[in-house]
């Protein structure tokens, strides 16, 4: 896997990418000033299967405080010492995420300004949970900006 780190303290935010050996690409944003995640997922198709080229999906979350190092502190390690392979200071489990709430695209700017170039390849496929929505209206961001999907009781339970 190979992965590569951006960190802008001037938007204050950073970009993690990592790229699988099956050419997958998954991308997670982090927009300290909006308090917004967002992953992003480029898969590639099977184009002899009449497949698209790439399928892409994009998954927007609330960020909290203190998930993920500040921008500024990621951009000072990376000048000292650009080369130095780091060790996570936590293990964290894995986390299950429920997207069940559409993002309209063009209008998702209300959320993060980055959203617009991260999840470009995939307009109508972001999504977010219903938690994080609530959040959000508090804040006062347009309703109309989120479309909850249609639960299917027919599927089992991951």
């Amino acid at each position: 896997t190979e992965e590569s780190l951006q960190a802008d303290s001037g938007a204050d935010c950073v970009s993690l990418e990592l790229r699988a050996a099956d050419g997958a690409l998954v991308t997670l944003t982090a927009d300290f000033r909006q308090e917004v995640k967002i992953f992003r997922a480029l898969i590639l198709g099977e184009l002899e299967r009449g497949q698209s080229q790439f399928q892409a999906l994009c998954f927007v979350t609330r960020l909290h405080r203190n998930e993920i190092i500040p921008s500024e502190s990621m951009a000072k390690l990376r000048q000292k010492n650009p080369r130095t392979v780091r060790q996570a200071e936590e293990v964290r489990g894995l986390e299950h995420l429920s997207m069940d709430v559409a993002v309209n695209f063009s209008k998702a700017a209300q959320l993060s300004s980055h959203i617009h170039n991260v999840c470009a390849e995939a307009k109508e496929a972001i999504y977010t949970r219903e938690e994080d929505v609530k959040f959000w209206l508090e804040k006062g961001v347009d309703g109309s900006l989120f479309e909850v999907l249609p639960q299917d009781s027919d599927l089992p339970d991951l």
